[in-house]
């Protein structure tokens, strides 16, 4: 596992959302989808679909606070058990391990 002493690794706050849309459209738009979401959107899904933005966010930023990274888990639907995971690592930031600690 990667050290994160050069990376500070935090639950979501709502002024991270312009930074977390950004890089949630980039990853999309990696992995072949639209990548068209906008900051309203974004805020929708952590306010009415992520239970608890302590336990159920993070977001990883550099010394100079770019945002490296970012995760998001949604509640299931209702009567389900699916999970979904919202989120992923910034391009120039692939390969350092950060991947591996959102997940864990």
């Amino acid at each position: 596992m990667m050290d994160f002493k050069d990376y500070d690794v935090r639950a979501y706050r709502p002024d991270a959302a312009p930074a977390v849309t950004d890089l949630i459209n980039l990853v999309f738009k990696a992995g072949g989808g639209h990548g068209g979401h906008t900051v309203a959107e974004i805020e929708d899904v952590l306010n009415n679909e992520v239970k608890d933005l302590a336990a159920d966010t993070l977001v990883v930023t550099d010394a100079e606070g770019k945002l490296a990274a970012a995760a998001l888990v949604p509640l299931p639907p209702d009567g389900g058990h699916r999970v979904e995971l919202i989120g992923g690592v910034h391009s120039d930031r692939r390969g350092a391990g950060i991947g591996r600690h959102l997940l864990a």
